[in-house]
């Protein structure tokens, strides 16, 4: 076998080694939107969210508000809603206090997969769920 017929063969071994691990595919309602809401709906949100940006929908997301579009699908690190997170924009986003650099690079993975919004709600934490008693009491009359 020459050189040349090893090369494909090389390629194919790498791709197929770097593609079996890969990150699982980042799922909007359970990683990306419990963020946005603790972070940023207090102010993106509602009836006169601000500078116009809303991320009550996803097209309501990727349009942006009267800075221009927030979300270039396919280009996190060129997305402006990156962009003012991790500061290279001004003013710093959220205003209160910075995002885990783990969260943001999160946030651009997202993008960088296409935006997709599974659904815009959000899975209840486990931490506030209380399991009811049981309905049915117990028989009185049932033989042992």
């Amino acid at each position: 076998m020459n050189r040349l017929s090893i090369v494909p063969l090389l390629c194919f071994v790498l791709c197929a080694a770097s593609s079996s691990h890969a990150a699982p595919p980042v799922v909007f309602s359970k990683q990306v939107l419990p963020l946005l809401r603790s972070q940023c709906f207090s102010c993106h949100g509602g009836a006169n969210p601000a500078s116009g940006y809303s991320l009550e929908t996803r097209d309501r997301m990727l349009a942006g508000g009267r800075h221009g579009a927030a979300v270039q699908v396919g280009k996190g690190a060129q997305s402006s809603l990156v962009l003012y997170m991790t500061g290279e924009l001004k003013p710093k986003m959220p205003p209160s206090g910075a995002i885990d650099l783990e969260k943001i690079a999160l946030i651009r993975r997202w993008i960088d997969e296409g935006a997709k919004v599974d659904t815009m709600i959000a899975p209840a934490p486990i931490s506030g769920i209380k399991i009811p008693a049981p309905l049915l009491k117990p028989n009185a009359n049932a033989q042992h």
